[in-house]
């Protein structure tokens, strides 16, 4: 991402790098030492952040103008015809093509999902590469897709909202247009081209305007502070709580744990590593929000998204009644109006683990539906549940829908589902866990295949029966 800093020392480079052209478009950094950026050459770049190697790099197609890092770690990017999902090791996992171009930027939820406008439809693709459209007769070339799903787009000073299924949600009048959105948990930002920004709730409710000193804003997003950073004339304006300061611009591009990565005007990417007492203030749209939220916490239902009816249902307790819920929601599951027809399709889930639910049979069901969901949005949920679960009766179930989500971000999805398998000696467990791996070493191409055969080992030398020996080597055959 792209970034602004404060020191005042001088700083010894501890690597350079020379490439063939400038960065195009904002960097992406993949676990914690990968940075994956466009260059100037229409070539995808992986490097090494720590020593400046570079890993891999590729040329999908024309001239590459985003770049994003998807919440199931695959890095997603665009030509003016063309989008394409890669695997961490740069290796193609599908291009689509839109033979009328590409007319709109990306936006990309928390599920994975890829909105863009081609040929006046906005298109929706998962992260598996299933594309369908959205709504037809569109004109727009901005979009932003928000926490409470819904897509947000701007046509003739007018913002509209629409949900997945194309059903309007609200619209108002604007005075004119602006020049870029943005949004966060809880609200949207639309940024005007004098600088002036208005907040408003997710619902569509207008909080607040205020003035930036920044006249022609080429970016906003956010820190990893989650504070607002505007970027603009050589300054960034950074808006926390209720004051602003000013940094000074540069073409520094990525700071992490410490790492200091800068462009300058040659296309030379120098790294430099900056003390504990350096103010860094990275701005750029943060591409993965890091949430550490069990579905057991009632504190992530918002009651202000639900009916009553359904609030009512949910905190009566009602097990039959709960269970009636997740049955019904997984014969609508695969639809593509699901948000439609049930848009509290989030919080009922979170149902899953209702205080009288003795027997865990709503939240059994309530993975399974997670699990047909292909949802990424419940990753963090689940990987939190992983941690702390202590029926094996559950951990299954658990297994059984992470492997459906198929993702591992960096890894420790697949180290905790090899160390829990130890934790209880059970057929069934072993047995989901042994998939668990198998599907997300697919999923990944084999990214973490060390830990995979590493789990498998463990259930080998458990002394299953002679069935859970032959599907672990037939599985260990299918990875070879």
């Amino acid at each position: 991402m792209f970034c602004s800093h404060i020191f005042s020392q001088d700083l010894t480079p501890i690597w350079q790098v020379a490439l063939p052209g400038e960065v195009v478009s904002t960097p992406v950094e993949r676990k914690n030492s990968e940075l994956i950026l466009i260059c100037e050459d229409r070539r995808l770049y992986s490097i090494n952040i720590k020593n400046g190697n570079i890993n891999w790099k590729v040329k999908p197609g024309g001239k590459l103008s985003e770049l994003y890092l998807s919440p199931d770690g695959s890095i997603i990017t665009r030509d003016n015809r063309a989008l394409y999902s890669y695997y961490g090791d740069g290796t193609l996992r599908w291009s689509i093509d839109f033979k009328e171009g590409i007319t709109s930027n990306l936006t990309l939820n928390k599920r994975g999902d890829i909105f863009l406008v081609s040929n006046m439809q906005i298109f929706q693709i998962s992260r598996f590469g299933i594309k369908h459209s959205v709504l037809n007769n569109v004109h727009t070339k901005k979009l932003e897709a928000i926490s409470n799903s819904l897509i947000l787009y701007i046509e003739d000073n007018k913002l509209y909202s629409i949900t997945f299924g194309g059903v309007s949600a609200f619209n108002f009048n604007l005075k004119k247009s602006p020049k870029m959105i943005t949004s966060d948990d809880d609200f949207f930002y639309l940024v005007f081209k004098e600088g002036t920004i208005s907040k408003f709730k997710n619902s569509g409710e207008f909080v607040e305007t205020w003035e930036s000193k920044i006249n022609n804003p080429t970016m906003v997003g956010f820190n990893h502070r989650g504070e607002l950073v505007l970027t603009g004339d050589g300054i960034s304006s950074i808006f926390k709580n209720s004051y602003t300061f000013e940094t000074s611009g540069d073409k520094s591009l990525l700071f992490s744990n410490g790492f200091l990565v800068y462009g300058n005007e040659k296309w030379i990417l120098t790294s430099y590593q900056l003390g504990l007492n350096i103010e860094y203030y990275p701005s750029g749209k943060m591409q993965v929000n890091d949430r550490s939220i069990s579905l057991s916490d009632k504190k992530v239902w918002n009651d202000s998204k639900l009916s009553s009816y359904y609030r009512n249902m949910i905190l009566s307790g009602n097990r039959e009644v709960q269970l009636g819920v997740l049955k019904e929601l997984k014969l609508k599951v695969g639809d593509a109006d699901i948000l439609d027809q049930y848009p509290n399709f989030y919080e009922i889930l979170l149902l899953a683990s209702s205080n009288v639910d003795i027997k865990h049979d709503v939240r059994k069901e309530a993975y399974k539906v997670i699990a047909l969901s292909k949802d990424l949005s419940f990753l963090p949920y689940l990987l939190n549940d992983l941690k702390s679960e202590d029926s094996y009766i559950i951990l299954t179930y658990i297994f059984y829908a992470l492997g459906q989500l198929a993702a591992d971000m960096d890894g420790d999805v697949i180290s905790l589902i090899s160390d829990r398998i130890d934790d209880y000696f059970d057929e069934t467990l072993a047995i989901n866990g042994l998939y668990a791996l198998y599907y997300i070493n697919n999923y990944t191409n084999g990214e973490y295949v060390d830990i995979v055969f590493s789990g498998i080992e463990k259930i080998l030398a458990n002394g299953y029966s002679n069935s859970i020996d032959e599907r672990c080597y037939d599985i260990i055959d299918r990875i070879k």
